[in-house]
């Protein structure tokens, strides 16, 4: 596991203008990270995007799907649930949106963190409960909610009806 620099997001839109509603005080910074296989997760998000995958011309259908990577709530697997199936979505007409949603706060090394992700992963021991993913839940939610709410304001411009817009999670 190791940091590596951001991948560009040309085309990432923010979902809000500034801080995400209740990350205004949040202080980590944004950390790309190559995992095994050479996957990049996303941690430590506070400014949350919308990246669009659209069908060549000619070739949407009209329907969307937000595409929500997975990682636990510690971070986004973007670059293997993310933008490989929203560009097989839109290579077979469907319009495709990731979601980089805001996960819990990880710690900023990348030693620390595959330390906490360890703890976090192992079968939890009945003395030892697994922490609450309440906050970083609910931030993911309401995130997933405003992407879902601007995919369908925009459905126009992207070639989307706006009555078939679904969701896939990891």
């Amino acid at each position: 596991m190791k940091r590596v620099a951001a991948t560009p997001e040309p085309t990432a839109i923010p979902l809000y203008k500034g801080a995400a509603p209740g990350s205004e005080r949040d202080k980590q910074k944004e950390v790309w990270t190559e995992a095994v296989g050479g996957e990049k997760w996303v941690r430590n998000i506070t400014r949350p995007t919308l990246t669009p995958f659209l069908p060549k011309a000619g070739m949407g259908n009209g329907a969307a799907v937000l595409v929500v990577p997975g990682g636990g709530f510690q971070f986004v697997s973007i670059s293997n649930e993310g933008w490989p199936i929203a560009e097989w979505l839109a290579n077979h007409g469907v319009a495709a949106f990731v979601l980089k949603y805001r996960v819990e706060a990880t710690p900023d090394s990348e030693a620390d963190f595959q330390t906490a992700m360890m703890a976090r992963f192992q079968a939890p021991r009945d003395d030892k409960p697994l922490p609450e993913l309440t906050d970083a839940v609910e931030r993911a939610r309401a995130d997933a909610q405003t992407a879902l709410r601007m995919i369908r304001a925009r459905a126009g411009e992207w070639g989307v009806d706006p009555k078939r817009v679904g969701m896939l999670g990891f």
